[in-house]
């Protein structure tokens, strides 16, 4: 579907929620305490700098003690709405760093751990929360118009193995307006992890948004001498960030006129979700982007996780969605800049307080 003969439509859906905002009315900034369990072979000389490091970081109840068999990597919600407290129970390696949900890190990234952690405190597990509310980034009609255009323009390149800071220099190379990423921004993307994802296809912008998520970045066009450009920032230090995808009223079939046909199909037993989708995707002219934040504090790795479909004349829509809710997962029809669907994957369940 080509940019130009969704342009009405999708800045219709544009004027009324383009944005994904941090909430207006965020809940009391939470504490944030830390249970961080020591793997063989770890240091026990480095206990005391990342004793140091953290507790100066606001970190309380800071425990470190070997790794217990069974321990898990998770954040626990606790206390109340109007005072939370985030119990981070993490991993520090053999190798000296720490593993956190959604973060891996060495101790010399202490800018990184700053922001994560005053992220977790100021948002919780989930990071800032969306709000459409048809806030423009304080361009005008035709400015957005011109920006829409430009990201709408498609991913044409594999991302899968790829580290995040070539898929975003990737992308900044196809497109008209410069990519302005600061210095923390970039080491930021670095300890976030290689893709894992296939984005081939999708429009830039929603690609760019998605690929620096996992950062705790954000991104926000603005004016610039050069006409525009688009600052790659902390999300909680933008006013505005361009969102991954737009939700959308539109029928699935309009969307996706396969999503009717019967196939014969089936997935043999102890294949991972990963491999199971990809087929599918091809099939129905569509992308599965998993929600990473929220998979990492769920502690589902779809790469791990196994699923079965028998054999059976089925839609594929249907076969996605009964593996998909057998791994807890649920899903959310969105399109992109150039109006293709894609599907938005998040956990059914977010661990809270215990």
């Amino acid at each position: 579907m080509s940019f130009a003969s969704k342009t009405v439509t999708l800045f219709a859906m544009l004027s009324l929620a383009m944005v994904c905002l941090p909430s207006a009315a965020h809940a009391q900034e939470g504490k944030v305490e830390m249970e961080l369990g020591t793997a063989p072979g770890f240091n026990q000389i480095d206990t005391r700098d990342w004793y140091q490091l953290l507790t100066r970081l606001n970190v309380t109840n800071l425990r470190i003690a070997g790794a217990k068999p069974g321990d898990k990597i998770e954040i626990l919600i606790e206390g109340s709405d109007r005072s939370p407290i985030y119990r981070v129970k993490g991993r520090l390696t053999a190798a000296g760093e720490l593993i956190v949900p959604g973060g891996r890190f060495s101790i010399r990234n202490r800018d990184s751990i700053a922001k994560w952690i005053t992220n977790l405190a100021k948002h919780g597990p989930g990071g800032p929360k969306e709000d459409t509310t048809g806030v423009t980034f304080d361009l005008d009609d035709g400015e957005l118009r011109t920006i829409y255009k430009d990201l709408g323009q498609k991913v044409s390149f594999s991302t899968v193995g790829m580290s995040r800071p070539e898929i975003v220099t990737k992308l900044a190379e196809q497109l008209d307006y410069n990519v302005s990423l600061s210095s923390s921004a970039k080491l930021s993307l670095k300890t976030a992890g290689d893709a894992t994802f296939e984005l081939k296809g999708m429009t830039s912008g929603t690609a760019l948004a998605y690929v620096i998520r996992a950062a705790g970045l954000g991104m926000a066009p603005r004016a610039s001498a050069g006409g525009f450009e688009y600052q790659v920032a902390p999300a909680d230090a933008l006013k505005q960030t361009w969102p991954i995808g737009l939700p959308t009223k539109k029928r699935l079939y309009d969307l996706l006129p396969k999503a009717r046909e019967f196939v014969d199909f089936q997935v043999n037993a102890q294949t991972p979700l990963t491999s199971a989708l990809p087929p599918i995707a091809e099939f129905l002219d569509t992308t599965f982007l998993f929600d990473e934040n929220l998979m990492a504090v769920a502690e589902i790795d779809p790469s791990q996780t196994v699923v079965e479909v028998p054999p059976a004349r089925i839609t594929l829509t249907i076969a996605a969605s009964r593996m998909l809710g057998k791994a807890k997962l649920r899903t959310e029809l969105r399109v992109d800049e150039a109006g293709r669907a894609f599907y938005w994957i998040t956990p059914l369940v977010v661990p809270r307080e215990r």
